[in-house]
């Protein structure tokens, strides 16, 4: 199966990466700017036990709309049972990716 994130080759699941992912997000740097993959790899870090992570994803959301935040939940809800390929895919390329892959249409 085709990787579809490249750069991302080698990064693990670990509360400290999705971290760090999210920051990435969360500030533009080396990711685009996006809130909402921020929210949902910070709500990812803390499942994983970031102690920091919580605390960013409710400043995030202090910046979605309801509908925004309601994405990012669904998404990381999906993730909890996906491989760190899946989670990274859904992430940079939008929920509808993780979806799609488990039906078999990507």
């Amino acid at each position: 199966m085709e990787r579809p994130i490249a750069v991302h080759d080698g990064i693990g699941a670990d509360g400290a990466t999705l971290f760090e992912l999210g920051m990435m997000y969360a500030t533009g740097h080396l990711r685009p700017l996006n809130l909402v993959s921020a929210h949902v790899c910070f709500n990812l870090a803390g499942r994983q036990g970031h102690d920091k992570a919580p605390r960013l994803r409710q400043e995030i959301a202090a910046e979605l709309s309801a509908n925004e935040i309601a994405v990012a939940q669904r998404a990381a809800r999906d993730c909890l049972s996906a491989s760190i390929d899946e989670v990274l895919a859904s992430v940079e390329n939008g929920p509808a990716t993780l979806r799609s892959r488990r039906a078999g249409l990507n």
